[in-house]
């Protein structure tokens, strides 16, 4: 098989990457760039979605390009990244819509047929999901009410927060296993 002049290019770049070249990455990142955001953007459907997504494509590529064994395999590898942090991405903002739903629904009840026993625990464990939030810190709950109550996105967040967007999801991270901790340990 016939390589072309671009896949020569981007080998080339991909080596010189790997070899710490500064330049050869700024030229890969901007070969790239529009490929992957356009990927990002068909799939998350906005551009705002599409550029949180190929950021964190990048970062991830930056961090692993020195494991890629074969530079002819670049445009499949990165594409599977781009594909991966999208799904990634979907998956969160439907974890925050199902949240706001529950939390919407807690407001406003409906006439279903559920036993009382059954909205009793389920209240008993909302009341203990609120008061685990309540006993937060008030910097990690703003950060919770920004990204699962407003669904701002990580970038919006890290804006108005004034930190870098990594950051942000370690933050949400930490929270979330804390959380998740002291929930466990209030079920014993």
């Amino acid at each position: 098989m016939e390589r072309t002049a671009d896949e020569i290019a981007d080998e080339l770049l991909v080596l010189n990457s790997q070899a710490g070249s500064a330049v050869a990455w700024k030229r890969l990142v901007h070969r790239w760039h529009p490929k992957m955001f356009a990927q990002a953007k068909r799939a998350a459907g906005s551009p705002e979605a599409a550029a949180d997504i190929t950021q964190e494509a990048w970062l991830a590529i930056l961090r692993s390009i020195r494991r890629l064994d074969d530079p002819a395999k670049f445009r499949a590898w990165s594409h599977r990244i781009v594909a991966n942090k999208t799904a990634d991405w979907i998956r969160r903002k439907q974890r925050s819509r199902q949240l706001i739903q529950n939390v919407a629904e807690e407001k406003q009840p409906t006439e279903a047929d559920h036993s009382q026993a059954t909205d009793s625990a389920r209240q008993e464990k909302v009341e203990t999901v609120r008061n685990t939030i309540k006993q937060l810190p008030q910097e990690q709950r703003r950060l919770l009410a920004l990204f699962y109550v407003e669904g701002k996105s990580i970038k919006e967040i890290a804006q108005r927060l004034s930190i870098p967007q990594g950051t942000v999801k370690s933050r949400l991270h930490s929270i979330r296993q804390e959380m998740k901790s002291q929930l466990k340990g209030q079920e014993r």
